[in-house]
């Protein structure tokens, strides 16, 4: 006796891969440690705490994944990374694997120098004077940054170091 079983597109484990990369890097480093959580579009939790691998990707396959519109959040950036307050929209057809490319930014992290004359009772401001930064290991940052006339020279851009 011969028997048959019916499977709904809907019984299916559909699938959805993010990868996460530093689009501030040349080569679009991938960014490993970031954490998501992933929603339908209507706001219902589908699942949380997904965090990228060293690969930069999150694999999650699941029945949960029917057919229909979906959106990742990041909830926990990596060291030197922003957070995103993005959705990161995606559809889900039936039996499909979706791909998801997320793109992250350094954190802009910045300084603020004063320059000050010591020999002066007050401690009076420098304006005019020229600074470049560098990091520790001696690569040039940026030059030619002169101090305003508060004495300041207020730099964002840098990355973490």
């Amino acid at each position: 006796e011969q028997s048959s079983i019916k499977v709904s597109a809907d019984d299916e484990e559909n699938s959805v891969v993010l990868t996460k990369t530093d689009v501030d890097s040349s080569d679009n480093a991938i960014v490993q440690g970031a954490v998501f959580d992933l929603y339908k579009s209507d706001g219902t939790k589908v699942a949380s705490d997904l965090t990228t691998d060293d690969n930069g990707q999150i694999k999650y396959q699941s029945q949960n994944l029917t057919a229909g519109d979906y959106y990742f959040v990041e909830t926990s950036a990596p060291d030197c990374y922003q957070l995103s307050t993005k959705h990161y929209n995606f559809t889900i057809g039936n039996n499909l694997q979706t791909a998801v490319k997320v793109g992250a930014n350094d954190e802009e992290n910045s300084v603020v120098l004063t320059k000050t004359d010591s020999d002066s009772s007050d401690n009076s401001v420098v304006e005019g004077a020229v600074f470049s930064i560098y990091s520790s290991d001696g690569k040039l940052v940026k030059a030619d940054l002169t101090t305003d006339s508060n004495g300041q020279i207020n730099y964002k851009g840098l990355k973490a170091g």
